[in-house]
């Protein structure tokens, strides 16, 4: 784990970025230590699951203004293909859902040392948070989820087609943030999405989930 030095975020948080190494794979993360987690008992770890185009940066400043109001600890990752975290080296795999949430994402927890998660998923991050609780419970104390998939709809399949077509022939790819041209490039053209791959829409589906064993929002 390479760990770099904290900045001070405003008057009552830290931030902390470094890389870890989880389950082989470089991930970019970025710890969140607000001044108001020092005075509660055991704070949860909040950890947030980005969407199917983000990375630390879509999240803006929510998560440290989050974590500051709730006296808790943060991290946020780039999962892998996104952001600044090591990369697909070919097409995405169609069940990159379920192989972050039941290979990556625990692997991070224990890397980091996190006992206490609360998840904070939304859209792609809802799903690994709800995918991940059901699977590996231990570590995860609560979910906070935000138009998460249980299932992909026909309408969601042909929002993709008018997406990529979009992508490939309008001022789309130019008008994106600097932070994240790469990954939704990569996204649109090799990711399960972006061919709109036969299988995508089984990628996730209700038999992947079976009751949550903790509180979720």
């Amino acid at each position: 784990m390479k760990m770099a030095k904290r900045f001070k975020e405003n008057n009552a948080v830290y931030t902390r970025p470094f890389d870890v190494s989880a389950a082989g794979c470089r991930l970019r993360v970025k710890h969140i230590e607000p001044e108001s987690a020092s005075i509660s008992m055991d704070p949860p770890t909040l950890v947030f699951l980005h969407e199917g185009l983000g990375c630390i940066e879509m999240w803006r400043d929510f998560p440290e203004i989050l974590c500051e109001s709730a006296g808790c600890y943060g991290l946020i990752y780039d999962r892998k293909g996104y952001g600044g975290s090591e990369k697909y080296d070919g097409p995405w795999p169609v069940n990159y859902l379920r192989i972050e949430s039941l290979l990556y994402l625990p692997a991070l927890l224990q890397a980091c040392s996190i006992d206490n998660a609360v998840l904070v998923g939304h859209s792609d991050g809802g799903t690994i948070a709800l995918i991940t609780a059901a699977s590996h419970g231990n570590p995860v104390r609560g979910i906070i989820t935000e138009a998460a998939h249980i299932f992909v709809e026909k309408i969601t399949i042909e929002g993709i087609h008018k997406t990529v077509q979009a992508f490939e022939t309008t001022s789309l790819k130019k008008n994106l943030p600097d932070t994240t041209k790469k990954i939704r490039k990569q996204f649109f053209t090799a990711g399960p999405t972006g061919g709109c791959h036969p299988n995508f829409a089984t990628g996730t589906s209700k038999k992947n989930f079976i009751a949550s064993p903790v509180p979720f929002f």
